[in-house]
């Protein structure tokens, strides 16, 4: 129980600092996690689908952050007028 509950309240405070897309991608991270402990602790080697698949998790989770840090884009150009 005591570790459902610190799970659940560190990912409260995880959305709170940053925001659900953010915090729903980093447990997705879990996948190539899993995928490097396999092949460190117990030598079991997956098929290139596997890797790949754990890549594009990566590569998602990457983009998203990236697209956060970038500042805001107006929707709407100024005219000379103003």
């Amino acid at each position: 129980m005591a570790i459902t509950f610190v799970s659940d309240y560190l990912w409260i405070v995880a959305m709170l600092m940053t925001s659900p897309l953010i915090v729903t991608m980093g447990l997705s991270l879990s996948i190539p996690l899993a995928l490097v402990g396999d092949v460190i602790f117990k030598g079991h080697l997956k098929s290139w689908l596997y890797w790949f698949g754990a890549a594009l998790v990566v590569y998602g989770f990457w983009i998203v952050n990236g697209k956060r840090d970038e500042p805001p884009q107006e929707s709407f150009k100024q005219t000379e007028d103003e």
